[in-house]
């Protein structure tokens, strides 16, 4: 089974963003990457968003990040089972020492953009922000707990 983390990242004082939970799952030799605004907590959606893929390393690794960017701690981890993996949607099935159960991410266009074409045109004002020239992607995270038990029974998903 492919394995995840999260990570507490603590930011320094001057740092422009604010501490912050790292979500990663391994998947193809790299860590997909969601910066949650909050700690998860059982069936309450949580802001996150998605980041550039990080290095396997991050699985095993507590303490200072390069650059002054902080310190990051081990909040959770373990193994997940991959329900659902689309551009607008990911269900994984977390296995780990706090958390058990059901992990939604889901892709929030903002509410003014378009699709066109199959393609998502924002517009401008999006990219006076730098929103649109960073890769900036806004995702929701939504976790159902589920007892023990009934992970036995999901062994065979």
């Amino acid at each position: 089974m492919p394995r995840f983390v999260i990570l507490h990242h603590v930011m320094p004082v001057f740092a422009q963003r604010a501490s912050h939970w790292d979500f990663m799952l391994k998947s193809q030799g790299v860590l997909r990457t969601w910066a949650m605004e909050e700690l998860p907590t059982s069936q309450t959606v949580i802001g996150c968003q998605r980041l550039a893929d990080h290095r396997l390393a991050y699985l095993q690794y507590e303490g200072p990040i390069s650059r002054d960017r902080g310190t990051v701690s081990r909040w959770d981890q373990g193994e997940y089972l991959l329900e659902l993996d689309t551009p607008e949607r990911i269900v994984v099935f977390l296995r780990g020492i706090r958390l058990q159960g059901r992990v939604e991410l889901r892709f929030e266009l903002p509410a003014d953009s378009v699709i066109q074409a199959n393609r998502v045109i924002q517009p401008t004002h999006h990219a006076a922000a730098g929103l649109a020239n960073q890769g900036t992607q806004r995702w929701t995270w939504s976790w159902k707990p589920v007892e023990s038990s009934a992970m036995d029974e999901t062994s065979s998903v």
